[in-house]
C-alpha cells in the first residue's frame, strides 16, 4: 500500500510546487543572466534621456540572448531590435552587454561604460557612434 501511495504523494508535491512557482513575468536564469533585466532598464533610461525615439541594436554574449529577448518581449521594449547570437562587434551595435573578456579588444575610445557587474564580470557599453545617425537598424 505504501509503495502505491509514494508516487501519488510525490506527484502531488511536485504539482503543488509547480502551481506555486509558475510565472509568466519572471525568468529564472543562470548566474550570468542575473543583471539582464536591469541592463535593459539602464539602456531604456539612457535612450529616453539622451536619444528619444531611437531604436537600439544590442550586441551581447550568445549565452545571454534567450534571457534578453525574454525581457524584451515581456517588458514590451519596442525600441530594442531582436537580440541575436551574432559575434560582438562595435561596428553595427549601438550598445554592447557582454563579459568583460569579450570586449577587451575594443578600442578604449570607441565606447562609454554604462555599467559593470563584478559578480558576473559583465559590462554594458554604449558605442560612441551609436546614435550619431538617424538611420539606425
Amino acid at each position: 500500500m505504501v509503495v502505491l501511495m509514494l508516487p501519488t504523494v510525490i506527484a502531488t508535491a511536485l504539482s503543488w510546487h509547480f502551481y506555486r512557482s509558475f510565472n509568466l513575468d519572471i525568468c529564472y536564469t543562470w548566474r550570468y543572466d542575473a543583471h539582464n533585466d536591469e541592463i535593459l532598464e539602464i539602456i531604456n533610461r539612457d535612450l529616453e534621456r539622451n536619444f528619444p525615439g531611437r531604436t537600439v541594436s544590442l550586441g551581447n554574449s550568445w549565452v545571454m540572448e534567450p534571457s534578453l529577448n525574454f525581457y524584451r518581449i515581456t517588458s514590451h521594449y519596442t525600441w530594442l531590435v531582436p537580440v541575436t547570437r551574432k559575434p560582438i562587434s562595435g561596428d553595427y551595435n549601438n550598445d554592447i552587454y557582454a563579459f568583460e573578456s569579450e570586449v577587451e579588444e575594443l578600442p578604449r575610445d570607441s565606447h562609454i561604460r554604462l555599467a559593470f557587474y563584478p559578480d558576473t564580470q559583465t559590462v554594458l557599453l554604449r558605442m560612441n557612434h551609436a546614435y550619431g545617425s538617424s538611420a539606425l537598424p
